[in-house]
């Protein structure tokens, strides 16, 4: 019989060998998962989610509408007395900035990494972003020379002034969006390179973390204000390339609803639910809520709700996310020919729109519900004219093949204010 002690050492020895071999499975575990985190971050890259946003258009249409509503009650012509959108433009401003980043940034998820390593990429990036901008621009500058209540744009026509509009240093009026867009272009390809290197190296749920980490510091570090720095508005932008984010993960099965009715359900909340309440807040309609006249609820929101950035780039997160993943009436309403047709000009609108309101109100000096269409007629159509002879074939040049384009929608500016 053996003694206790070596019976005893036995069984120690059997009970580390076990320690042993289970520790070794855990560790192939843990290198599995490590390695599968990352071919699966590598996979989400490396898997073609190009597709047409058709709604996308439509949003911008909506940014604009609001500018336009806005714009036009500020100067007395609106579709009735009772119908003050002052103050609703600048809810487009959230709006557009929201939705710019999301479709940049959606280009850059979207393309391959040999399409991101390639210098003709970022030649093409930047040549399109100027594009995109600067013909229409320029003329614009000469329509706000010929306009003498639009003088304070460009005047006085000096090497200094002339250098700061051409340069978007300068922002006046309602131009004070132009040069925060343009710092965003020059910090973009940063925010995505950053995006794309930590998913494939801390994975999806420590990005999103990182996300919602920058943005509340972000927030924090710089208060809200209507500045011409881009870093106040950093929040907007960066939800906007949150949600692109989001969408990729959306498209691939790590981030995908199976059930097609946990899915429109999904999306029927979100979409709504951020488009209401965004547009709740308009002073017209807020005052509802307060019972309180609307010269009182407008100066609140001036002074308070137009500086709710975090608030607003939730919500405008929420309904760009859930509208192009919507397969109801609320992406075939944005996709409809006229709100398609209102963010295709939307441009040419929100540059062109104050010269014809000038015109308008020295033509029909009287309010009249007449004059207002005259005003949304008469934008629309001059709107359509520059996109048409200056816009259009600019936007046709581009530097890389067709097949190689990271993304099939377009990206226009949507400029606003209220």
């Amino acid at each position: 019989m053996l003694p206790t002690s070596y019976r005893l050492y036995s069984a120690l020895m059997a009970n580390a060998e076990g320690w042993y071999n289970q520790s070794a499975r855990i560790r192939r575990c843990c290198l599995m998962m490590h390695g599968g985190l990352m071919s699966n971050a590598s996979r989400i890259l490396n898997t073609s989610t190009k597709s047409t946003i058709h709604a996308a258009n439509g949003m911008r249409g909506l940014a604009v509408l609001l500018v336009l509503l806005s714009h036009g009650s500020n100067a007395g012509i609106s579709i009735h007395p009772a119908l003050d959108f002052g103050g609703a433009g600048r809810y487009g401003v959230g709006l557009f900035f929201v939705l710019s980043s999301f479709l940049l940034t959606k280009q850059f998820l979207d393309a391959s990494d040999a399409q991101r390593s390639r210098k003709i990429f970022w030649a093409n990036y930047f040549l399109r972003r100027f594009l995109r901008i600067y013909p229409l621009y320029i003329f614009c500058y000469f329509v706000y020379l010929a306009t003498p209540e639009l003088g304070y744009l460009v005047r006085p026509v000096t090497a200094r002034s002339i250098i700061g509009y051409v340069t978007l240093i300068d922002g006046k009026g309602f131009l004070w969006t132009l040069p925060v867009e343009f710092q965003y272009y020059f910090l973009l390809p940063i925010v995505a390179g950053i995006t794309i290197f930590l998913l494939q190296r801390i994975g999806i749920s420590k990005l999103i973390l990182f996300f919602a980490t920058c943005i509340i510091l972000l927030h924090l570090s710089f208060p809200p204000e209507y500045s011409l720095s881009v870093l106040p508005f950093l929040v907007y932008f960066l939800f906007g390339s949150l949600t692109a984010l989001l969408q990729k993960l959306f498209q691939t099965t790590t981030f995908h609803l199976k059930k097609p009715a946990y899915r429109r359900i999904t999306m029927n909340v979100l979409g709504w639910s951020g488009l209401i309440a965004a547009l709740m807040i308009i002073p017209l309609f807020f005052q509802t809520f307060l019972n309180l006249p609307l010269a009182v609820v407008k100066d609140m929101t001036g002074k308070y709700l137009h500086l709710q950035f975090l608030v607003f780039a939730v919500l405008w997160s929420m309904f760009i996310f859930g509208t192009i993943n919507n397969q109801g009436w609320l992406n075939r309403f944005f996709s409809s020919k006229v709100m398609t047709f209102l963010g295709m000009v939307s441009f040419s609108a929100y540059l062109l729109h104050m010269p014809v309101i000038v015109r308008v109100e020295k033509i029909f000096p009287q309010p009249s519900f007449f004059r207002w269409w005259i005003f949304m007629i008469a934008t629309l159509a001059v709107s359509w004219v520059t996109y048409k002879i200056i816009e259009q074939p600019f936007s046709k040049i581009n530097l890389l093949k067709t097949k190689e384009i990271a993304s099939t929608t377009p990206v226009q500016p949507v400029h606003v204010q209220g």
